[in-house]
């Protein structure tokens, strides 16, 4: 076997001298060999004890050598299969090499097992991670026969404008068959009327009220709402300034100053409402039931002033599917990696109301781009 040795011993008394001269020499020899060995397997001195070895005379020595050589042989063929194994599990093996495992002693090949172990644990948790958001934004909200229009590009898929022709196609679309997400047509009833902003808004919590009453002068009670018209552009820059205002409150190494976040006339308005011609006073968070007050009346949008209901002239908003995020090319390399199967993004026509339901995705994005960069995947964008 590698390393080993055999000593010869004379009987001459002749040459006593030199024989003695010589198993001090090859007990040095032994020491230093045993020495390694146990740097090479840092666990051998569990088997292999040091105050054992240095008592026993040279041809013991050499036999528990042997040993460890052997021992030493065995527990390499037995890392080998295992990182075979592992790295057969592992999708990412630009972390894990065959060359850098092999280049390792037992002590530190173990070191490398166990980071390979934990990996596969993680790696585990982000499939799952990419599988859910597949299975939430993709197979949920797959479209059924409705026409789409196909949208080009995928590291960076841009907003359809109205002058673009797949946004004219979009509309035909649309008015032939409805929001392809809830099938409503333009003009239905709830579809894309006047829509019923709460005052304050409900999203806001009582500390945050208390200091909206503190730096507007106001009188809100938590609980207790002003309705007021809005159309829907101001109601969605609304739902906007709510999340700025919830961030900023949630940044605990700071003291929150709203005016911070509403700092003009405008943002001020949707917040502490305009006009209270036209208000409904409630309680209630649903407004489907309560805002048909407003139908067939001479009313405006409280924020912006809009004169005219936005219930038949509306247009539909060109909807992506996938969600324009996981159309990007490191969301689509994730789900090639695990074997989903990678769809061709696609417009299709959304009403209003199915437009302002959709939330931001920002918080899935961060959880798939964490994945992807885990999984060795480029991702050629940064993240707000």
């Amino acid at each position: 076997m590698k390393g080993r040795g055999a000593v010869s011993f004379i009987d001459d008394d002749s040459v006593v001298g030199k024989k003695d001269k010589d198993i001090a020499n090859q007990k040095k020899k032994n020491a230093r060999t045993f020495s390694k060995l146990v740097r090479d397997a840092p666990d051998i001195d569990n088997i292999f004890k040091k105050n054992k070895f240095d008592k026993s005379d040279v041809k013991q020595q050499q036999d528990i050598i042997d040993e460890m050589y052997d021992y030493i042989d065995e527990r390499s063929k037995k890392q080998s299969i295992e990182f075979a194994k592992l790295h057969k599990i592992i999708i990412n093996k630009k972390k894990f090499s065959a060359k850098a495992f092999n280049d390792l002693n037992i002590g530190a090949a173990e070191l490398y097992l166990e980071e390979m172990r934990d990996h596969i644990v993680e790696e585990k948790i982000y499939k799952n991670i990419v599988k859910d958001i597949y299975t939430t934004y993709i197979l949920a909200q797959k479209p059924g026969n409705i026409e789409g229009v196909s949208a080009s590009g995928t590291l960076a898929i841009l907003n359809v404008g109205t002058n673009d022709a797949a946004w004219t196609e979009i509309q035909r679309i649309g008015k032939k068959d409805g929001c392809w997400t809830c099938g409503t047509s333009m003009g239905a009833k709830d579809a894309a009327n006047w829509i019923a902003d709460h005052i304050p808004p409900v999203g806001l919590k009582k500390d945050i009220i208390d200091d909206v009453n503190a730096a507007y002068k106001k009188h809100f009670v938590f609980g207790k709402y002003n309705l007021h018209p809005s159309c829907v552009d101001c109601s969605r820059d609304q739902s906007g300034l709510v999340r700025d205002i919830i961030k900023e409150y949630s940044n605990r190494n700071t003291i929150p100053d709203i005016k911070n976040v509403v700092w003009n006339d405008k943002l001020k308005k949707m917040i502490v409402g305009g006009s209270d011609k036209n208000t409904i006073p409630t309680t209630k968070k649903d407004t489907t039931d309560l805002k048909d007050n407003w139908d067939g009346k001479a009313i405006q949008c409280h924020i912006c002033g809009k004169k005219k209901s936005t219930s038949k002239d509306t247009a539909y908003t060109a909807d992506h599917y996938p969600p324009k995020e996981f159309n990007t090319s490191y969301a689509q390399s994730c789900f090639h990696l695990l074997g989903l199967k990678v769809l061709k993004p696609m417009l299709y026509p959304q009403c209003i109301k199915c437009s302002c339901k959709q939330g931001s995705l920002s918080s899935d994005s961060k959880k798939l781009i964490d994945a992807a960069r885990f999984f060795g995947i480029t991702v050629n964008k940064g993240f707000f």
